[in-house]
C-alpha cells in the first residue's frame, strides 16, 4: 500500500521484512526495494533440503492464506519429477486455529509420513504442537519455514520441546553488524534523556529509579525503588538486549540503511554535477534539492561490499537470496537451542549433516 502511495512521487521504499513474491513485479512496484528474499526462495530451499536428504514421503501443514498457499505451490513445482510425494496437505486458518490445529494433529498422527513441512506463523504451529503433545506424538521430523524457525517462544516452551526437538529450518540469514554490540553496551539514559524506552528498561533491569535524574518525566512505579547509583552498566551483562549473536531482522534493517546511504553518497558526490544534457554521466542532486527519481536510479545501481565481505546489490526489487539452515537441539534444561548447520546462497545449498540432531535424538537421518 505504501509503495503504491509513493509511486507517483517516485519516492523509493526499502523494506526489511516484506517477503511477498508479488512485490517483485517491477511494473506495479517500480519504486520498491527489499533486503529480505521473496518467499519463493525459501520454498525452493525447503524443496532442495527435502531432495538432498532423500525424503520421498512427506506431509505438509500450511497457513490458509497467500503465504502458505503460494509456498506449497512452489514446493510442489520444485519436487515434481524428483521422487518426492506429499501424503497430505493440511491448511490451518488463524480465525479457526483451535479446530484446525486438532484436525492437523490427528492427520499427522494417522499418517505414515514421518517428515512434515510447515509453512505457517509460529503461533499457528504452536497450537498444532500442543495438540500433538497431548497425543504423545513425538517421533515426527519437522521442516520449518522462516516464519517460525527461530521463534524464541517455541524454543523455550517445555511442552513444545517434547514434540519439536530436531526441527530443521530455513531462517533469515544472520550476520554481524560491526560495532553494534559495543554501541549497545555503552548506552546509558544520562546520554539519551529523550529515550523513554531506555529509561524504563534501565529501571526494570537494575531495580532502581532514575527519578532524581529525570524529575519531569512521567511518574511510574519506579518511584518507590531506590535511586540508581550511577555505577550501573550494560558492560559484561548477559541479556537479550545486548545479545548480537543472532542478528536477522536487525541485519536486514542495517542493509537497508547501508543501501540508502550509499545511494545518497553516490547521488551527492557526482564529480560533474553541471554536465550538459545527453552526456553519459550519472545525474546528481544538490544536497538542498534531492530529486527522488534520481535517488531511485542510484539505488538501482548500488553494488557494494559490506564491511565483512558480503556482496550487496539489487536485482530489480530483490537482492541475491541467502538463508541460514538451523536445527533445534535439546539443552540440559529441557528447552531447545538454535544451532546453525548450513546456508543457502542463491541456488547453492551447504549442509553439515554431521552437526544435525534429528527428532529421534540420533545423528541418523530420519526417513
Amino acid at each position: 500500500m505504501l509503495s503504491r502511495i509513493l509511486r507517483p512521487l517516485s519516492v523509493p521504499l526499502i523494506s526489511f521484512l516484506a517477503s511477498c513474491p508479488c512485490l517483485s513485479d517491477g511494473s506495479k512496484f517500480p519504486n520498491f526495494f527489499r533486503t529480505i528474499p521473496s518467499d519463493v526462495y525459501q520454498a525452493r530451499a525447503m524443496a532442495q533440503l527435502t531432495i538432498r536428504l532423500h525424503w520421498t514421503w512427506v506431509g505438509a501443514v500450511h497457513a490458509n492464506n497467500d503465504y502458505g498457499q503460494l509456498a506449497i505451490q512452489v514446493f510442489q513445482e520444485e519436487i515434481q519429477g524428483k521422487g518426492v510425494c506429499l501424503e497430505f496437505i493440511e491448511p490451518v486458518h488463524r480465525q479457526t486455529i483451535v479446530r484446525d490445529a486438532k484436525r492437523a494433529a490427528l492427520t499427522i498422527q494417522a499418517a505414515t509420513a514421518r517428515v512434515i513441512l510447515v509453512f505457517a506463523w509460529y503461533t499457528d504451529i504452536k497450537k498444532v504442537f500442543l495438540e500433538l503433545a497431548k497425543r504423545n506424538v513425538t517421533d515426527r521430523q519437522f521442516l520449518a519455514s522462516e516464519a517460525w524457525s527461530t521463534s524464541d517462544d517455541l524454543l523455550q516452551d517445555l511442552t513444545v520441546s517434547k514434540v519439536a526437538s530436531g526441527v530443521l529450518g530455513v531462517a533469515i540469514r544472520s550476520s554481524a553488524i560491526p560495532g553494534f554490540e559495543n554501541y549497545l553496551r555503552r548506552l546509558h539514559p544520562i546520554y539519551h534523556p529523550d529515550d523513554e524506552f531506555l529509561r524504563e528498561f534501565w529501571e526494570k533491569e537494575f531495580a532502581c529509579s532514575l527519578v532524581d535524574k529525570f524529575p519531569h518525566s512521567p511518574s511510574s512505579s519506579s518511584a518507590s525503588l531506590p535511586l540508581c547509583s550511577g555505577m550501573e552498566s550494560l558492560e559484561g551483562m548477559q541479556h537479550p538486549f545486548v545479545d548480537t549473536s543472532q542478528l536477522r531482522v536487525a541485519y536486514n534493517v542495517y542493509l537497508a540503511v547501508y543501501a540508502a546511504a550509499h545511494a545518497l553518497h553516490s547521488l551527492l558526490s557526482c564529480p560533474k554535477r553541471d554536465s550538459p544534457p545527453g552526456s553519459n554521466i550519472s545525474t546528481c542532486s544538490s544536497p538542498k534539492h534531492i530529486k527522488t527519481i534520481e535517488l531511485m536510479q542510484h539505488l538501482n545501481k548500488v553494488n557494494i561490499t559490506t564491511p565483512h565481505g558480503e556482496m550487496f546489490y539489487f536485482q530489480g526489487a530483490d537482492f541475491p537470496p541467502s538463508y541460514d539452515l538451523v536445527n533445534w537441539q535439546k539443552t540440559p534444561e529441557g528447552t531447545l537451542r538454535l544451532v546453525l548447520i548450513g546456508r543457502v546462497n542463491g541456488f547453492d545449498l551447504y549442509l553439515n549433516e554431521s552437526a544435525i540432531q534429528w527428532s529421534t535424538g540420533s545423528n541418523q537421518v530420519v526417513r
